[in-house]
């Protein structure tokens, strides 16, 4: 094939064979060019790497030491502040569950014999210690921390929804104690004085001659008027039943029954108005002396 296209092109065939032999020498030189590129790049790089950890230990070698800071003590307090309110909230899930035995040591370890707690929660944490002490019966130790509660917040109050009301009203006596001493601002409520201003007005005294209770009821003994109303009711009731009976043709044991219930009739009114009149008045001298802490309601 060769020699036929030497022959048929002559030499035009020697000169496209000069150039591929060309081109292959120049492709040659260029292949080996970027081989011999490439290996320097690479050696370059080789040995930047390694000039650089000797550069930075170097520098760390010269770098001052850091200086001290306060961060620490910060974190220390940080930690001891998280610590308290950890100790806080398991004290007050006791004092919740009405495991005072327990709640009393954490909730007192709180403010003795140093305070880890800020204002807002020494506040409840001496409501909750006094609280736990009056219901463990260590009245005079709740006495002693509802003091202290007042004495720092005195308008401090006992929810009634959550506490029993001897408990808020042994606190609001403590409060007007202190009040009175001195020892806290406030306004102290006068009781109730006892004497003619404060004792109740007497109902009229024509009351006391009706029937049917009416001077029980009156004189604000509603049991005893209670009795007299429906006593004489049936009495009433019988003696006009029987009247009514025997305006006809009646026997005479009919006619004893009327008369006898008459008589039982006016015998028992005749006992209520007795009875409203010994009593008259003496309601509202009960009345002063319950003002006074003493009195029982009469029946």
């Amino acid at each position: 094939m060769l020699n036929l296209l030497r022959k048929k092109h002559g030499s035009r065939f020697v000169a496209l064979r000069s150039l591929a032999a060309v081109a292959w020498a120049v492709g040659l030189l260029a292949s080996g060019t970027a081989a011999a590129a490439d290996r320097t790049t690479t050696k370059a790089a080789a040995d930047q790497a390694k000039s650089v950890p000797a550069k930075s230990a170097s520098l760390e070698g010269n770098r001052p030491p850091p200086a001290a800071t306060p961060g620490g003590q910060g974190t220390a307090d940080a930690g001891k502040d998280q610590a308290a309110v950890s100790a806080y909230d398991n004290a007050v899930n006791a004092f919740k569950y009405q495991d005072f035995e327990n709640a009393i040591p954490q909730l007192r370890a709180l403010i003795f014999p140093i305070m880890r707690v800020d204002a807002v929660r020494e506040a409840k944490v001496r409501e909750y210690l006094g609280a736990s002490l009056w219901w463990q019966g260590d009245h005079q130790g709740a006495q002693d921390e509802f003091t202290a509660l007042l004495v720092r917040n005195a308008k401090a109050r006992l929810d009634p929804a959550t506490y029993p009301p001897k408990m808020v009203a042994e606190f609001e006596t403590l409060r007007q104690n202190l009040i009175g001493r001195g020892e806290l601002q406030g306004e102290i409520r006068p009781k109730l004085p006892v004497g003619p201003e404060t004792v109740a007005q007497n109902p009229p005294l024509v009351l006391m001659f009706f029937p049917f209770g009416v001077g029980q009821f009156a004189n604000r003994t509603p049991g005893r008027g209670t009795v007299f109303l429906v006593g004489q009711a049936v009495l009433a009731g019988l003696w006009d039943g029987m009247y009514v009976h025997n305006t006809g043709p009646h026997s005479k044991a009919t006619e004893i029954t009327q008369i006898s219930a008459s008589a039982a009739f006016f015998a028992v009114a005749g006992w209520g108005i007795v009875d409203a009149l010994v009593r008259y008045g003496r309601r509202s001298a009960l009345d002063g002396a319950q003002n006074d802490g003493g009195g029982a309601e009469p029946k």
